[in-house]
């Protein structure tokens, strides 16, 4: 009763008679505020008798007490049309004239109405200071306390009428420019549970940013956001999503466990489904999990299987991962002779521009390969270095900032011939975690740089004094680490 009674600060009313509203309406939060909306709407004179208290009471005997209560709150408009927009009012967050005459006017059954009648009702609902608020000349909202518990219970109790009016709301602001209709056309398709690719064609980012407090949308739409704004979600949230922002979120939520050493927990999470949708965003990253645990066998196994899809399915992006990967565990294994094969299929697969990083990826395993079992001047491995060096050169900044493993790598193998490879392996102080949203299903495995060279001061004047001497040594020191398994 406490709550209620500090719901109710100001109004006096008898200690037993909010002990039967209580009683009669549950101690749940969410009824209690709306029974104090109530009773603050009927006032103390109006429940100055006992019958006018036992009335309230006996209207509560419903199903569906919170209904009743919200039902009773609009009730006490006086205003017939005004009564009849209240309930789409506690839909929308913004009330203007346009939002009346476009978005609400026709599912509440009011007549469309020109700009002026539109003005009319806006300021007759203005007037109506138990439900909205003035936030500036051509702006209402509903009053927050009453509008979070109120859309739930619109959307159970009215759910086609409440689509109705988020669907128009849609349709408004997607015919407008500004950042504001932006975000507003984006809250209403959450609202709505669009699918995530209905939902791509109008994300904005920084619209997105401003919902990412908002709770009123259904668990899938949830997902879908956090994904896109680089954010992990509750696993129960995770359940309700569509294939395709549950690959993402699993992608992104998968990542980080197996950054933080935790590959059983990221298998976990991958593994819950299987689809074709998720194949660019969790395929390679079951391998590497299965890689991470030691079980190589059942990582190969499962590779061919994903392999044999992203053939079907003209993959090329994820067949090139899986196959970087595969290739690291039969390297790892002592299968160089496999290893060799499929780097060499890689490096004849990848030839637009825009690979230029799995080539390089390729060929400087292929080099390291070489390197490791003594052949370092046979024709292939002569050949790899020479075009290695070549195409390092043409790498660009961005390729290089969004890949440092890669840069290490070939800083290992050919920094002393490339000295801008060492300089940036250090400058970029080694692993960076991958983007939130991979462009395309699972970077590369990524291991951490020796902290003892590229965060610390020593670290710091070799990237300053770069020359070809410095270079072979940093080259030297990241041997070392390209040469131990990146699954241990």
């Amino acid at each position: 009763m406490q709550l209620l009674r500090q719901e109710l600060a100001g109004i006096d009313l008898p200690d037993q008679f909010l002990s039967s509203v209580v009683d009669t309406v549950s101690s749940h939060p969410l009824s209690l505020r709306l029974a104090a909306q109530a009773l603050r709407t009927d006032g103390a004179a109006v429940l100055a008798s006992e019958e006018a208290r036992r009335q309230f009471l006996f209207g509560l005997r419903d199903s569906s007490v919170q209904g009743v209560l919200l039902r009773r709150i609009l009730a006490h408009i006086a205003d017939p049309e005004v009564r009849k927009l209240a309930e789409g009012c506690l839909v929308v967050r913004v009330v203007t004239p346009g939002v009346i005459r476009h978005v609400l006017a026709r599912p509440a059954g009011l007549e469309v109405m020109n700009d002026a009648g539109a003005r009319d009702l806006f300021e007759r609902m203005a007037g109506e200071v138990a439900l909205v608020q003035r936030i500036g000349p051509n702006e209402l909202v509903a009053r927050s306390d009453l509008r979070k518990v109120a859309l739930p219970l619109l959307r159970d109790g009215s759910p086609e009428r409440v689509e109705k009016i988020q669907s128009s709301a849609v349709r408004y602001y997607s015919k407008q420019d500004s950042f504001v209709a932006k975000a507003e056309e984006l809250y209403y398709r959450l609202c709505l549970g669009q699918s995530t690719a209905t939902l791509d064609k109008a994300f904005d980012r920084a619209a997105g940013l401003e919902l990412a407090e908002v709770s009123d949308f259904p668990a899938a739409s949830q997902v879908y956001l956090a994904t896109k704004l680089g954010l992990t979600v509750r696993p129960e949230l995770l359940s309700e999503a569509d294939d395709l922002s549950w690959a993402r979120q699993a992608a992104l939520t998968a990542r980080r466990l197996l950054d933080a050493d935790r590959a059983a927990e990221a298998l976990a999470v991958v593994t819950q489904r299987s689809t074709d949708v998720s194949l660019p965003f969790t395929a390679a990253i079951e391998v590497e999990a299965l890689g991470s645990l030691r079980r190589f066998e059942e990582a190969l196994s499962v590779a061919d299987q994903w392999a044999v899809l992203a053939t079907d399915k003209q993959d090329s992006d994820t067949y090139v991962d899986l196959r970087l990967l595969t290739a690291r565990i039969a390297e790892d294994t002592g299968d160089t002779d496999q290893a060799l094969g499929w780097l060499r299929e890689i490096d004849a697969l990848v030839r637009l521009p825009k690979q230029l990083p799995d080539r390089l990826a390729a060929r400087v395993a292929i080099v390291r390969i070489h390197r490791k079992s003594g052949t370092s001047q046979s024709d292939e491995a002569v050949r790899m270095r020479e075009s290695l060096i070549e195409d390092a050169r043409s790498l660009t900044a961005r390729d290089r900032s969004r890949d440092p493993s890669l840069v290490r790598d070939l800083a290992a193998e050919i920094g002393k011939e490339v000295p801008s490879l060492a300089r940036d392996a250090l400058r970029l102080g080694g692993y960076k975690d991958a983007p939130a949203t991979p462009a395309k299903g699972k970077p590369r495995k990524r291991r951490p740089a020796k902290q003892s060279l590229t965060q610390s001061e020593r670290g710091q004047e070799l990237t300053e004094s770069m020359d070809e001497g410095v270079a072979a040594d940093v080259a030297e020191t990241f041997r070392a680490e390209a040469d131990a398994s990146p699954f241990e």
